[in-house]
């Protein structure tokens, strides 16, 4: 027997109602998901830093007053009795990401003499290549470490200086720099910009003095820089897109409720989507 009471129905207005309440809710999850995904999108950085260490002694020449052939840093020397002083530069780099390392590192000598005993005014200079350049190069590292170490000929530079003192009755100050240079750069496609590799060290020689003290400058290499993530869409961000664009398309083909044609659909299938997404956020970074 069939039931012929009648059948209960939502009015009209309530079915709008309700239908609004589903589409607003879904609205905000889809306006959650996009600020998510193109406005809050969170940056990453890359930090990096390279520094070097610089060692030297003092070999002695042949003499009646020091029992031993070589003195360590940090003390005064008597000229005359300077042979040679091993420097050796030991370089490192890190990074907290990978990086193609591309660069190029040697070793020069400046020789300068001033016109004021202040070295305020330069009143000759001449350069002197002392190793040639070497090139290190190494994908998708974090680390790198390598040493450079050459013998400073003392008595190469200071009689070389003497007598362009000495025949032009100079009085003033003169010392030869020792450059250990590195050039180059750094590469992580994810980041964008390069990372800047180029940095020198120094250790500073008087010359045309009785007694010197060798001094020691990294300032411009042992620094810090960073890196920020290159902007741009994820393999997740586009198959969100595509998979949007999908629905979208294939909607076409099915017969929608008055109620839900147009927008309401639109925003319905953008909120189910991600709501999908959402589930994974937190599992890759």
């Amino acid at each position: 027997m069939e039931d012929d009471r009648p059948k209960r129905t939502l009015p009209v207005k309530v079915k709008l109602i309700l239908y609004g309440l589903l589409i607003a809710s879904l609205s905000c999850f889809v306006l959650l998901f996009f600020m998510k995904l193109f406005v809050y999108k969170e940056k990453s950085y890359m930090y990096y830093e390279n520094n070097t260490n610089i060692e030297y002694s003092v070999k002695l020449k042949d003499n009646d007053y020091y029992d031993v052939k070589e003195l360590p840093s940090n003390m005064n020397y008597i000229a005359s009795l300077i042979d040679k002083i091993p420097v050796s530069f030991k370089y490192n780099f890190s990074s907290t990401a990978e990086i193609d390392y591309d660069a190029t590192y040697y070793v020069e000598a400046v020789t300068r003499v001033y016109a004021d005993k202040d070295k305020t005014r330069l009143l000759y200079e001449k350069s002197e290549q002392l190793t040639n350049e070497k090139k290190v190069s190494k994908e998708k590292i974090k680390n790198l470490s390598f040493t450079e170490s050459v013998d400073i000929d003392y008595g190469h530079f200071n009689n070389f200086i003497s007598s362009f003192v000495t025949n032009y009755g100079l009085n003033t100050s003169s010392d030869v720099t020792i450059y250990f240079y590195t050039k180059g750069f750094g590469n992580n496609k994810n980041y964008e910009g390069k990372a800047n590799l180029d940095s020198s060290a120094t250790v500073v020689i008087p010359l045309t003095e009785q007694t010197i003290n060798v001094s020691i400058n990294t300032t411009d290499v042992n620094k810090k820089d960073t890196l920020m993530e290159r902007f741009g869409l994820g393999s997740i961000d586009w198959l969100a897109l595509i998979l949007f664009a999908g629905l979208r398309e294939r909607i076409t083909y099915y017969t929608v409720p008055k109620y839900f044609q147009g927008m309401p659909i639109v925003f319905i299938m953008a909120g189910i989507l991600s709501l999908a997404f959402m589930g994974f956020s937190g599992m890759v970074k």
